[in-house]
């Protein structure tokens, strides 16, 4: 299992799911995405190469889930694995004035380079269609989510959808019900 956070954070902060998965018997590998924590590269659209490159390697030993916080869950359900869950996937096309704030506070965070806008990167991203991807794919989100990525999950219909109660888009990944949730897929 890769797992991959979110913008602005770093692998420490899913450490806890990556142990709980091992607990479980999962091998895991929790990485920091490009421009994050220890990963010296600059912030760029390579994110997505980056996870398949790593989701290919670990193909070759057998099948392969990928799990991503926000922008991580976006990059989980664009890849290449066997099995993708997504917390509070960040499939927005374009994000409300609150959250385009909230998202320039983590910009001291992250090496982005200072060539381009967080947002112009992300926007280079595909976008990701339910319809088109035939691997499990698996969401969750949080009751108190951002309103952006609440509107976008709702709407998905092929793929099976939950909502942590109580939950807020930064704090799912703590909570033992998504652990279990997890866990149990």
């Amino acid at each position: 299992v890769l797992i991959l956070h979110g913008y602005g954070d770093c692998k420490e902060k899913l450490l806890g799911l990556s142990e709980k998965l091992s607990e479980n018997g999962f091998l895991t590998i929790c990485i920091d995405l490009r421009g994050h924590g220890e990963n010296k590269n600059i912030l760029s659209v390579k994110m997505l190469d980056d996870v398949n490159f790593l989701i290919q390697y670990c193909q070759s030993f057998g099948k392969t889930a990928v799990i991503g916080h926000s922008m991580g869950g976006r990059l989980a359900l664009l890849s290449v694995a066997d099995y993708k869950i997504s917390i509070a996937p960040a499939l927005c096309t374009s994000f409300g004035c609150q959250t385009t704030l909230d998202l320039k506070e983590f910009k001291k965070l992250v090496n982005d380079g200072n060539t381009e806008d967080f947002l112009e990167i992300f926007y280079k991203l595909p976008i990701w269609d339910e319809k088109t991807d035939n691997a499990k794919t698996y969401v969750l989100y949080a009751q108190n989510d951002k309103p952006e990525i609440q509107k976008l999950c709702e709407a998905l219909t092929k793929t099976e959808v939950e909502i942590i109660k109580e939950a807020n888009h930064s704090d799912i990944c703590l909570y033992q019900e998504t652990y279990q949730k997890i866990s149990d897929k």
